[in-house]
């Protein structure tokens, strides 16, 4: 189990997408990343519904009793301010998730186009392990 907080799991949420969104030769991989991946995404949903029931608390209404549209399509906010606070504090709770990791190794051999941003996110998740790539010229020695 990985302590961690909301915001980390809506982070590896959607770095996870560029790796289970594709097809993988080791059904032993693909079944790791696809079970860190379901529990990323209950995690998630639980987020989602924490922040729906924040914006039935903050959002304007419009006439016929929805979310108030901004413009942009975004949902107008009666007070943003004490939202954004709230929205914050979600976020930063403290959750658990089990994780499979997989060995960066293995991604890299795949040639899975990750950025940079995703590379850290995951490491430090613990869903890659061998927090960074290996240098050229030297010998894994980790299997």
């Amino acid at each position: 189990m990985v302590k961690t907080t909301n915001r980390e799991v809506w982070e590896a949420f959607e770095a996870m997408a560029m790796l289970v969104n594709r097809g993988w030769k080791s059904g032993k991989i693909a079944l790791a990343l696809g079970k860190t991946f379901r529990r990323l995404r209950e995690k998630r949903e639980d987020i989602d519904q924490a922040r729906t029931a924040l914006l039935a608390e903050y959002a304007a209404r419009s006439e016929d009793g929805g979310f108030a549209k901004e413009t942009s399509g975004d949902v107008r906010l009666r007070d943003p301010i004490a939202f954004n606070e709230a929205w914050r504090e979600l976020l930063e709770q403290p959750v658990e998730v089990e994780v499979f990791p997989v060995k960066m190794k293995t991604v890299e051999e795949a040639k899975v186009q990750l950025t940079a941003f995703q590379y850290e996110i995951l490491t430090n998740f613990g869903i890659l392990e061998d927090g960074k790539p290996e240098e050229k010229g030297k010998k894994d020695t980790t299997g």
